[in-house]
């Protein structure tokens, strides 16, 4: 078996940039990577807006304002949010100006009415401000020319907003990656389905199809079927003409039915590795089928779900050009002793919280994941390792 991050940068490094790409309206476009960079085509704002309601001035009328010696204004005209007039401008005059209103030049100051007699024909302000004071600028959100998000970014609801400020309703993407999960196992079931004897129901399955459709840049469809070599080669065979990654869950082990590498084998697969040196999971396997990745998961649940977390989204960040989608790591703080030593390196449940790292005490079996519902990463223990409170450990983000 090989070490992980060799395995990893194995499959990764036969990966090519998934290049289809669409056009999608901004409702639809959060969460999805974009396939190019945008640079903004106007300011934002694109002209001088009041920050609040006041009265809008030239600085240098009103620098000895005091507020038992205030300066008398001439207000020449009211402008409301929309407004938009070319104002002749008078001596010691002003605008009356609600927030978000267009400031005519050469106003270069908003006086907010708090500070004012709030007169109409004529104002009284009884403070002095610099100029720029309650004052947005051309620009001053995002100037003409800037760049408002990056080829590759994963596109996040302020980045929508972004896109919508600068008048944009579209957005370019990649398109979403087709994912086939393939559940192999005679005593698998879907739910709903009346369950004989021996069977059991799919959880794992579903797991996998919850996690991968959480994010709005995968679709996925789900498959099940029996214990046979000659089927599951056909199924892979098949879904390598539509799919851009195969996802296989059990038959990957040594068992008298572990029948996924026979399979693939029979479809001419190329292999990348099969085995990885840490526990769960050490069976997982990758190979390309029509240059398609296929990544062969254990059948015990937490296994697989480790392993997407180790792999899965590698692949992801590496077809769509998207390093934010790998799994953040972090260093924690170990909240208490952890004595199981392993003579492998071992990705265990656990709870990352500002800093600090605390594994669950009850079931770490592979097949058991009712606890991840307490859990958020993955805490990395090396081989051989016995860990004492207020050791650092590596955390892999779930």
């Amino acid at each position: 078996m090989r070490d992980y991050e060799d395995c990893l940068a194995d499959l990764v490094s036969r990966l090519s940039l998934h290049t289809h790409t669409e056009t999608v309206p901004l409702v639809r476009a959060v969460g999805r990577v974009c396939a190019q960079a945008v640079y903004a085509p106007r300011s934002v704002p694109p002209f001088p807006k009041a920050a609040m309601d006041g009265y809008a001035v030239r600085a240098s009328d009103i620098q000895d304002a005091q507020k038992d010696a205030p300066v008398s204004l001439l207000v020449t005209q009211t402008l409301y949010a929309g407004d938009y007039a070319v104002v002749p401008v008078a001596e010691k005059s002003c605008v009356r100006v609600m927030t978000g209103a267009f400031v005519p030049p050469p106003y270069d100051t908003v006086i907010r009415q708090e500070d004012t007699d709030c007169g109409t024909d004529r104002v009284a302000i009884f403070t002095a401000h610099q100029a720029g004071t309650n004052y947005c600028a051309v620009g001053e959100d995002i100037r003409h020319g800037a760049r408002i998000v990056a080829q590759g970014d994963v596109l996040s609801a302020v980045q929508i907003g972004l896109l919508s400020s600068v008048g944009l309703p579209t957005v370019r993407v990649y398109k979403r990656l087709r994912v086939a999960i393939l559940v192999t196992g005679s005593e698998i079931v879907r739910a709903g389905v009346p369950l004989a004897k021996g069977n059991i129901y799919d959880n794992l399955g579903m797991t996998l199809y919850a996690m991968l459709t959480q994010r709005n840049i995968t679709t996925v469809r789900l498959y099940y079927i029996p214990d046979n070599r000659k089927k599951i080669g056909n199924m892979i065979a098949k879904l390598s003409k539509k799919a851009d990654i195969i996802i296989t869950t059990g038959g990957v082990s040594v068992g008298a039915k572990d029948f996924v590498a026979g399979a693939l084998t029979d479809v001419g697969a190329e292999t990348v590795f099969a085995g990885v040196a840490v526990r769960p999971g050490s069976p997982t396997r990758a190979a390309l089928v029509r240059g398609k990745p296929v990544l062969s998961l254990s059948g015990n649940p937490f296994a697989a779900l480790a392993h997407v977390s180790l792999f899965f989204w590698h692949i992801v960040a590496a077809l769509l050009g998207a390093g934010a989608l790998i799994p953040q790591t972090q260093s924690a703080v170990l909240q208490h002793d952890w004595r199981k030593q392993r003579p492998v390196r071992t990705f265990v449940r656990a709870q990352y919280v500002n800093g600090t790292v605390t594994i669950p005490q009850t079931d770490h079996h592979a097949s058991v994941i009712a606890n991840l519902t307490e859990c958020n990463c993955l805490a990395d223990i090396p081989a051989n390792t016995v860990l004492q409170a207020g050791a650092r450990v590596t955390v892999r983000m779930l």
